[in-house]
């Protein structure tokens, strides 16, 4: 058998990987930048989603933000001389959702409160796609910038998986490999 038929020519993976990481997240990035420039009205839905988010997920997606330059709300004006009120920006639902999935991969895979907070991230990503793009959620921006900059993800992932298969011991038949 000749490998490189098989398997293709040698390849430097750590540059493979950062180039299409790279080229992912240059995609998604015009897609993330028209979302943070929406306004997104806070629905009752987004509320509640609001006050099941842990402290410590809110906090951290304050830090994040605060790292990057950038806060989670807005002030939002008000009509008949009524103050402004402090609201989630559309950037500031991207960091709560980093926070939640940072969350997730803290806790012990498949608990109970790894579900849960999966749960509250999908609730997230769900509602909010849906009141940026009423019509289509899959066709809003901040859900076409998660599906491009997923593509680098699911990259580095696939690659991660690839090596663990030369690693792990052999308790894997080849038709699990090519299942996983």
């Amino acid at each position: 058998m000749d490998i490189d038929n098989a398997f293709g020519p040698a390849q430097n993976l750590v540059q493979l990987e950062a180039n299409t990481v790279r080229a992912a997240n240059q995609a998604a990035d015009p897609h993330y930048q028209a979302f943070y420039a929406r306004d997104v009205a806070l629905t009752p839905q987004m509320d509640d989603i609001l006050q099941r988010i842990p402290n410590n997920v809110m906090r951290d997606a304050e830090s994040l933000a605060a790292v990057e330059g950038h806060s989670l709300c807005v002030q939002v004006p008000r009509g008949n001389n009524l103050p402004p009120i402090n609201q989630p920006s559309a950037r500031g639902w991207d960091y709560m959702k980093r926070a939640i999935q940072d969350e997730i991969d803290r806790v012990t895979p498949g608990s109970e409160m790894g579900r849960a907070l999966t749960r509250l991230d999908n609730q997230l990503r769900g509602t909010v796609d849906g009141a940026v793009n009423p019509g289509n959620p899959a066709a809003g921006p901040w859900a076409q910038a998660r599906e491009l900059a997923g593509t680098g993800k699911q990259f580095q992932q696939g690659l991660r998986e690839g090596q663990g298969v030369f690693s792990r011991p052999k308790t894997h038949s080849p038709d699990q490999v090519a299942d996983d």
